[in-house]
């Protein structure tokens, strides 16, 4: 385990790797802060105890590698960048901030999986990749300015509540938990045909579809 803070303001850091980041009493407010135009390459798992603060930079998980988040990530500018393979697990009950700032950039594939355990916030305009899995594992709200995901999961206990609209371009599955619109919307825009799972049907406050193909509804 790394004790302390790993700071990048330029050149490369890449780690092949398992890392463990540790949390202290003197540094544990930040454990990654990428300032300059450093870039940092994760091919294997990371794990993170405190928070991370993005401001500028390249945070990359690539192949089949993994970067864990135990305390909040804050994104105020720099890119977090994860392969169509690869994980980026946000498990704070306050998951991810994603701040106007300098225009901060999340960079998906097809196949990524994020799993959120709790709350995603965005005061910028954020779509993840069409064919990327967004997992909630845990009770979360999103508030969302304009938020795309690809595919969206909600695991069997949490309740997801919305905070603003939202819009999908795969499928909706939900397997079991609870999802609460509020008086927001859920517009489905994809290319193909787009499917919502939930055994005994999925309540929608507002649900808009855009999608090129049928818009199916299946009980699990």
């Amino acid at each position: 385990g790394i004790v302390g803070q790993i700071v990048i303001t330029s050149g490369s850091l890449t780690a092949n790797g398992a890392v463990n980041f540790a949390s202290n009493t003197t540094d544990a407010n930040q454990v990654i802060t990428v300032t300059g135009t450093g870039n940092t390459t994760f091919n294997s798992s990371v794990v993170t105890t405190a928070q991370a603060n993005l401001q500028d930079g390249t945070l990359s998980v690539t192949g089949n590698g993994s970067m864990t988040f135990s305390n909040k990530l804050t994104m105020t500018g720099g890119t977090v960048s994860v392969s169509a393979t690869g994980t980026l697990n946000f498990n704070n009950a306050d998951a991810f901030s994603y701040n106007t700032g300098s225009v901060p950039t999340v960079t998906t594939n097809f196949g990524s999986t994020l799993n959120f355990n709790g709350h995603l916030t965005t005061a910028a305009a954020l779509t993840f990749a069409d064919g990327s899995i967004s997992v909630f594992t845990g009770n979360a709200t999103i508030t969302s300015v304009s938020l795309v995901f690809g595919h969206l999961e909600i695991n069997a206990a949490p309740t997801v509540t919305l905070a603003g609209n939202i819009s999908v371009t795969n499928n909706w599955t939900n397997l079991g938990g609870t999802f609460a619109p509020a008086t927001f919307g859920v517009t489905f825009n994809g290319t193909a045909p787009q499917t919502i799972t939930k055994a005994g049907g999925e309540t929608f406050y507002n649900l808009t579809s855009n999608t090129v193909g049928p818009l199916t509804l299946a009980s699990a």
